[in-house]
């Protein structure tokens, strides 16, 4: 947890630095996505499962769908 906390400052401080609005946009739906339930979820099952399989198949889908959530269902 304390790793994802600075990880989060520490590219925030980057989008900020860059003072570019669609940068900034893009890093809050990723942040939002990152902090939300269902990723810490699916991270703690596959680490705890210790399933490679499962993980990369996990992780393929969550990209999927945090593309779609941030770019919309044509892209």
């Amino acid at each position: 947890m304390e790793f994802e906390k600075w990880d989060a400052v520490f590219h925030r401080i980057i989008v900020e630095a860059a003072r570019n609005g669609l940068l900034a946009s893009l890093y809050e739906g990723i942040h939002a996505v990152r902090a939300g339930n269902l990723w810490g979820k699916m991270k703690g099952q596959s680490i705890k499962d210790r399933d490679p399989r499962e993980a990369e198949q996990n992780m393929h889908d969550h990209i999927a769908e945090a593309r779609t959530a941030i770019l919309g269902p044509n892209s």
